[in-house]
């Protein structure tokens, strides 16, 4: 007689494949393969962390878009048969469009040059400032052109 007998296989092994997906923006999510589950860890290479990046869990959620975030994030899924990792790389551009200081700047000048062209219109016709009408002249030579040089 044949008897079968309930059984269950458990197969253990480490992170196999990591993939860093974009969760929203400014949000990653490190996702992995294996079993028991991975213990998933963020960390920046080669520099600092910094403090508009913040890391919870498997995910990494870069709060402010800025330069500083520029550079090399290491996503790690381990387990106790092994580990894996995968890299992402971010850059941050200086949006040139949106720049309050220069056109606050800009405008501030642009008000001072008015304000010096209208203080010397008003200097001029209250005689304050006076224009010399004599003009000297400046006596100058001409070449015929076979004569003239090329440099």
């Amino acid at each position: 007689m044949e008897e079968t007998l309930p059984f269950t296989i458990q197969l253990y092994f480490p992170p196999m494949e990591v993939t860093i997906l974009e969760n929203s923006e400014g949000s990653f999510i490190c996702e992995a393969e294996a079993n028991p589950p991975a213990h998933i860890t963020w960390s920046r290479i080669d520099l600092p962390w910094p403090q508009s990046a913040v890391r919870e869990g498997a995910v990494l959620r870069l709060k402010e878009m800025t330069p500083d975030l520029n550079g090399l994030y290491q996503c790690e899924a381990s387990n106790q048969h092994g580990s894996k990792q995968q890299q992402l790389c971010v850059y941050v551009a200086v949006a040139s469009g949106n720049c309050t200081a220069c056109w606050v700047l800009f405008s501030l000048l642009f008000i001072l040059s008015v304000a010096a062209v209208a203080a010397a219109g008003y200097l001029y016709k209250s005689g304050t400032i006076q224009w010399s009408g004599d003009r000297q002249l400046v006596p100058t030579i001409s070449l015929p052109p076979e004569e003239e040089q090329v440099l």
